[in-house]
């Protein structure tokens, strides 16, 4: 098609309409003149001329391409700055930054890594031990989680992520996620020596026989811990654990309810000592 005559037409017809003052025909013009640039590829001017016609007549047609334009373009914008080179760059700048303790500059460098290479997962992991240096641990969640995306066979993602649950008491997520960890890189040292201390961590908060009253706090916050608790049903195997020794070995039998157990006891809901 040829959009350029499109939009030729369009303003002609927009001039007509804006002699006589006819709000609801240059509005029209607009629409049609934005649908040209938004189907040639000229967001930035399919985004003006839609806004304009909205000014002159909402339509839920207008809106509509409007949404789409300003999509297109902040996608256009986005892929027009990626630099794989300057990513390289910023890397460098952030883990200078990291090496010196300016943690919130390792995050800004790190941050324009990822805009400019968004399929390299390192700038994540890098991004994500920076932010468990501020205390930012769900930050650090969020981007190991995006790095797992990229690729699930990424040792340092699984790791930073368990260390920043330990690190906000939910010794459950992250005993979960050196387990996923593990199963796409089975005999991963790292992760078999993280497990292995986040398992020894679960039973010495066991023997101790006191309540860690942050550990406890996390797990009412977690909605996956509340569901378990809510369901009546589980509440009965509970209840026949705590007075039926043969009843708690048949339940345990059953994988589904010995990984809730399992869960509730990681998370300090639960003792079995």
């Amino acid at each position: 098609k040829d959009f350029d005559a499109a939009v030729e037409l369009a303003e002609k017809a927009f001039e007509l309409a804006a002699a006589t003052f006819d709000g609801v025909s240059m509005a029209k013009a607009l629409n049609r003149s934005g649908t040209a640039h938004l189907k040639a590829g000229r967001f930035a001017q399919a985004v003006a001329d839609l806004e304009r016609s909205q000014l002159e007549k909402k339509t839920r047609d207008t809106a509509n391409k409007l949404l789409e334009a300003r999509k297109a373009q902040k996608e256009a914008e986005r892929v027009a700055y990626i630099n794989p080179e300057l990513a390289s760059e910023a890397k460098t700048a952030g883990n200078k930054a990291f090496q010196d303790g300016d943690f919130p500059a390792a995050v800004e460098h790190y941050t324009e890594a990822i805009k400019r290479d968004p399929s390299d997962p390192a700038f994540l992991t890098n991004r994500a031990w920076a932010y468990i240096k501020l205390g930012c641990w769900p930050d650090a969640v969020k981007d190991c989680d995006a790095a797992l995306e990229i690729s699930a066979e990424l040792p340092k993602a699984y790791l930073r992520k368990a260390q920043a649950q330990r690190l906000m008491k939910q010794d459950h997520k992250a005993l979960d996620t050196l387990e996923k960890g593990l199963a796409a890189l089975p005999g991963n040292p790292a992760l078999m020596q993280q497990l292995q201390q986040v398992m020894l961590a679960i039973q010495a908060q066991q023997s101790s026989g006191e309540a860690d009253q942050e550990r406890l706090e996390a797990a009412a916050r977690d909605p996956e811990i509340q569901e378990i608790l809510a369901d009546p049903a589980f509440q009965t195997i509970l209840q026949d654990m705590q007075t039926d020794p043969k009843a708690a070995a048949n339940h345990l039998r059953n994988p589904a309810i010995a990984a809730k157990i399992q869960k509730l006891v990681a998370a300090g809901v639960l003792r079995t000592q």
